[in-house]
């Protein structure tokens, strides 16, 4: 059966594709239904599909940009775009990506059924050519592998798999088989098709060639530019301890580090797609518990969920401390928010989670008229990083360094608006020392309220407000004082005291001397 793939961000588009479309009678099935591209993409990295359907114009991620991914990920997939744009540029754009077929909104319910039947036929002619291929003098090797993938990606029944396997004389080791899946760590850091990296496959390639060659591990297959999967005999002991041994030689050599989900051992041939969707499951475990070794179902085994926190909560403390410049609570607030997931074992659950992160992240600086682009440069795609990451703490370090930037920018710019606002006051005060002065007048002229620049005056200078406006007044007053013309009164008013005494009991405590004595004194 066809596994085939919806995306629309047209929530009533993507729900009529989905109800209205007789797909089990079409021998097809639709694994997902989804209105982000980006979220498809995640999909499409923990599940093969062999059609994909999507809208073109999308927000953040286009269909042409999704099907460039997928494509990648699965050279045969078929991609049927739908849009209401019917503009030549993206016909253009979509030929040049391969695409299957094109179809305009308000869609043709006869027009798509019949692009799904030719993809779903391109797709058995295609399998039936793999076949035929064996009788043109294929090499054998090449034949089995295919027929192997097919059958752990659910394209041949169990039963039709076994009996072809026969030709290839799997079926007469009477050894039991487990499956192992080996995945490249890190392979954000290489381009696309860069040099370094098809030269770390072929070598890797290589090596497991070697080890094969040696009977350690009796089948081997690229099943993409990531991934090998590997059949292996006898014990998941003896197993585990080849693929250690293989993962060293590899780093040894490389420098490049595998991680290997291995799957438990079958008791039938029959058998080996269940030990590699165990191998699958146990190699999804690399997001929780780390890369460069060798996995079993029993590490991807989830754990008993801890009591559930107040999420709301956790992400106030987190953008709290992220204003606060508190790059210590902002690391405790992110451990236990990601406590939350430790219990999910799911890759996905992970992905979306932390763009989840990412989402209220973009509310809050929004509200704070920020966003994430200027604070990190415009080139920087967060989806994108986010997809690169292969650990959970890998994820949770790029978001502590995430939320560390954007606190130290948010204080930088307090930092410059807070001096600016300082510099405001203290001229504020120089210009009306002679009247009366109180934090509202100031919030009223700065458009700020009083509390507020308190607040910000005493943790940019370390003086309160009215500590340094009492400063100001006495320093004003002894100045005046050395001029003999002035009366004691008007220096008073000139400084804003209107009662004489309270100026002299202001100066005398600030002094230790009358304005009379200093005035004396000064002479």
């Amino acid at each position: 059966m066809c596994k085939v793939m919806i995306v629309d961000d047209e929530i009533p588009d993507l729900e009529g594709l989905k109800r209205f479309i007789p797909w089990e009678e079409l021998g097809m099935q639709v694994t997902a239904a989804v209105n982000d591209a980006r979220k498809a993409l995640v999909f499409m990295t923990e599940q093969p599909i062999d059609i994909l359907v999507t809208d073109i114009k999308m927000p953040r991620m286009s269909g042409l940009e999704l099907t460039e991914q997928a494509v990648k990920l699965n050279p045969r997939v078929k991609v049927i775009f739908v849009s209401s744009y019917a503009d030549f540029h993206y016909a253009k754009q979509a030929v040049s990506l391969k695409a299957f077929g094109y179809v305009l909104k308000p869609v043709d319910d006869k027009e798509l059924i019949q692009l799904l039947l030719e993809a779903k036929s391109a797709l058995e002619q295609e399998r039936v050519t793999r076949l035929q291929q064996k009788q043109a003098g294929e090499n054998v090797y090449v034949l089995r592998n295919n027929l192997l993938q097919d059958w752990f990606e659910g394209l041949i029944a169990d039963q039709e798999a076994v009996s072809r396997l026969a030709a290839f004389d799997i079926a007469a080791i009477h050894e039991s088989y487990q499956a192992a899946i080996a995945e490249m760590d890190d392979v954000g850091r290489f381009e696309t098709f860069d040099e370094e990296r098809t030269e770390h496959i072929r070598t890797i390639m290589q090596i497991m060639e070697s080890r094969r060659s040696k009977n350690e591990i009796r089948i081997l297959y690229k099943s993409s530019n990531l991934r090998f999967v590997l059949l292996l005999a006898g014990s998941q002991r003896e197993a585990r301890d080849e693929l250690t041994a293989l993962l060293e030689e590899i780093q040894s050599q490389t420098g490049q580090t595998i991680t290997i989900g291995l799957g438990g051992p079958t008791a039938q041939l029959a058998d080996l797609p269940l030990s590699y969707k165990q191998a699958l499951m146990a190699l999804d475990a690399k997001m929780f518990i780390g890369k460069n070794r060798v996995l079993t179902p029993m590490d991807a085994k989830p754990e008993v969920a801890r009591d559930v926190v107040d999420l709301e909560t956790q992400f106030e403390l987190l953008f709290q401390a992220t204003s606060d410049y508190a790059l210590v609570a902002i690391h405790d607030t992110l451990e236990s928010i990601f406590q939350l997931i430790q219990a999910s074992r799911s890759k996905v659950s992970v992905y979306n989670f932390a763009y989840f992160i990412c989402s209220k992240l973009e509310s809050y600086l929004k509200h704070l008229k920020e966003d994430v682009q200027s604070i990190l440069g415009a080139n920087n795609e967060v989806l994108m990083q986010v997809l690169a990451l292969e650990t959970i703490e890998d994820i949770k370090k790029w978001l502590r360094k995430l939320f560390f930037q954007i606190s130290e920018h948010l204080n930088a710019k307090r930092q410059t608006i807070g001096q600016k606002l300082v510099r405001e006051i203290e001229e504020y005060v120089t210009r009306n020392l002679s009247g009366k002065i109180t934090l509202k007048d100031l919030g009223d002229y700065l458009s700020f309220s009083g509390n507020y620049l308190g607040h910000l005056y005493k943790n940019m200078t370390g003086v309160t407000f009215g500590d340094y406006l009492n400063a100001r007044r006495m320093e004003k007053a002894k100045e005046l004082l050395d001029d003999p013309r002035l009366k004691i009164f008007e220096i008073a008013e000139c400084v804003g005291y209107r009662d004489l005494p309270y100026f002299t009991k202001q100066f005398k405590e600030y002094y230790q001397l009358t304005p009379s004595e200093y005035r004396k004194r000064a002479k």
